[in-house]
């Protein structure tokens, strides 16, 4: 984009828009066990997305990198509700909703 000031001064200015390429869908939980959940989602897998899992006994939650289109979560307490969140490059960002077995 190019613009011009009154006085003549022409500026450049250079921008990207986010490709869609990046974008994801279809968030889903699968291969629930007592202390693990496998997050899977479509969209293109070599797209960065961060995936991000809160409980109620730990606010600050932990988030991971995946570039691949799935994370599978262990190490996570049997019989607790968690919500997942899945954000993608774009700014797309999925929620699911998941308890563990007793």
């Amino acid at each position: 984009v190019y613009v011009q000031s009154e006085s003549g001064v022409i500026l450049e200015k250079v921008f990207t828009t986010k490709s869609s390429s990046t974008n994801i869908s279809n968030l889903r939980v699968n291969n629930i066990t007592t202390n693990a959940a496998t997050i899977t989602w479509d969209g293109n897998p070599n797209a960065k997305t961060w995936v991000y899992v809160h409980s109620p006994y730990n606010s600050t939650g932990s988030k991971h990198i995946a570039t691949n289109g799935t994370y599978t979560y262990s190490q996570l307490a049997s019989g607790i509700t968690f919500t997942v969140y899945v954000q993608s490059e774009s700014g797309v960002i999925l929620e699911k909703v998941f308890t563990t077995k007793n």
